[in-house]
């Protein structure tokens, strides 16, 4: 499963929550911590997503 797809399925199941890392590591149980932060780095960079606050702290939710 490639990055995209992952960002994809999980949005279906987030819909229009907020959510951490380490809540998309556990939706994807196979990946790696540094694959879940480049994944969502990249969605950040698409516009897919919006952040706010950093590290550990950081919360994501899909825009619209």
């Amino acid at each position: 499963m490639y990055t995209e797809d992952r960002i994809l399925l999980f949005k279906e199941k987030v819909k229009q929550n907020t959510f951490s890392r380490k809540d998309y590591m556990q939706n994807f149980r196979s990946i790696s911590a540094p694959t879940a932060s480049r994944d969502l780095k990249w969605a950040v960079e698409q516009v897919f997503l919006s952040k706010s606050g950093e590290q550990r702290l950081t919360e994501y939710w899909f825009k619209e």
